[in-house]
């Protein structure tokens, strides 16, 4: 099944190095070498090893936009850079083992950012940091203070809510689950163990939302063993390529502006479990 727009030149145009490093690594045309990718990179990395989350030259490092960074980079064999972010990733976490934005960033993070927060353990940041961890190694203690936290945050329902605080309300949020499901499989739980057992129905409950890319549960549902042939997996995959647009790009809810991330996300989703191929 072919994409409906070529996302290459939106990625080349709108991605960072990381993005393109991606796109090279399922068989795209990232318009510069992997050599020329990582130095980029690894031009980029702040002193204290983070990196920032946008194409500023200078500021604070960004917590998910280092963890994402350092995953890259140590896949694709830039090992000492990597160690360097996983050391600043490691510092991060918040008293309760999980991990927030930068605090340093608070600021710029508004009130309504749900996804986001320099205060609260952040549970898809969580997941994504103790992605970037685990890849790297040698931080398995703080994995798994994160794991533990997130084994614990898990909502009645069945799925996680955006924020593990008591102020937080008692909610399964869709935009959330993905990095959840990578962060726990990266620790050493297993597919099959009982923290997922009521995530298929909390996925359900919310089906009217996966028609938004960063709510769509396909990154989950493949992580957990879903064969592509499921009738679920072919809904979520229908529902991520017809919110694809003319631009070539995703957006994060259907019919927003399309952004690198959750393009990157779609492109090596469909592409890396041969659901969609590149133009």
């Amino acid at each position: 099944m072919a994409l409906r727009y070529d996302p290459q030149p939106y990625l080349k145009k709108a991605g960072l190095p990381r993005h393109l490093l991606e796109l090279r690594a399922v068989g795209g045309d990232a318009g510069a070498s992997k050599d020329e990718l990582l130095a980029a990179l690894a031009a980029s990395q702040n002193a204290d090893g983070s990196f920032r989350g946008g194409r500023a030259d200078s500021g604070p490092g960004s917590v998910p936009a280092t963890a994402a960074t350092v995953d890259v980079l140590w896949r694709a064999g830039a090992e000492e850079v990597a160690a360097r972010g996983a050391a600043w990733l490691a510092a991060m976490p918040r008293p309760d083992g999980g991990f927030a934005e930068n605090p340093a960033l608070a600021a710029t993070l508004k009130p309504e950012w749900a996804w986001f927060s320099a205060e609260n353990a952040v549970t898809w940041i969580t997941g994504e940091a103790m992605l970037g961890l685990a890849a790297v190694g040698n931080h398995d203690a703080v994995v798994n203070r994160a794991r533990n936290l997130l084994l614990r945050a898990r909502n009645r329902d069945g799925g996680w809510p955006g924020q593990v605080s008591p102020s937080y309300p008692d909610r399964t949020d869709l935009w959330t689950i993905p990095g959840v499901v990578r962060g726990l499989l990266a620790a050493g739980i297993a597919a099959n163990h009982d923290v997922f057992a009521g995530l298929g129905g909390a996925l359900q409950r919310q089906k009217d939302h996966w028609r938004n890319p960063v709510e769509n549960p396909l990154p989950a549902l493949l992580a957990l063993g879903r064969r592509t042939s499921d009738a679920e997996v072919q809904e979520c995959v229908k529902l991520l390529l017809d919110a694809q647009n003319a631009d070539g790009g995703w957006p994060y809810l259907a019919g927003g502006e399309s952004h690198p991330n959750p393009t990157t996300d779609a492109v090596t989703l469909l592409v890396r479990y041969r659901l969609a191929a590149l133009a």
